[in-house]
């Protein structure tokens, strides 16, 4: 399978909108988010992920204060997957490319 690597810092709204899409688009491979918020960015973020986290796989990690360098460095260690993409949070993968290309 595949693990979508996403560092974040203060940014929910991009976040949630990143988790809805592959919701709705059901995605199976594992999302792994470095959150580097604080305040209010961070509670909407976990907030968000407690509603959808039933139906996707997710993997929420909390790097408080940390640049997003020094969050994907943490990040790495936890990629259990045979594939993983890095994406911005304000990114997205289209999930059947995704499958597609796991299964090429």
């Amino acid at each position: 399978m595949i693990t979508i690597v996403v560092p974040t810092k203060d940014r929910s709204e991009f976040i949630i909108r990143l988790l809805n899409y592959y919701y709705e688009t059901g995605f199976k491979g594992c999302i792994c988010i470095g959150d580097s918020s604080s305040g209010e960015h961070l509670e909407r973020t976990k907030k968000a992920i407690q509603t959808i986290q039933l139906k996707l796989n997710i993997r929420y990690l909390e790097y408080p204060g940390l640049t997003s360098f020094q969050c994907m460095e943490k990040l790495v260690g936890t990629i259990d997957t045979p594939y993983a993409a890095w994406v911005g949070d304000d990114d997205i993968l289209i999930t059947p490319a995704v499958e597609q290309s796991v299964e090429f």
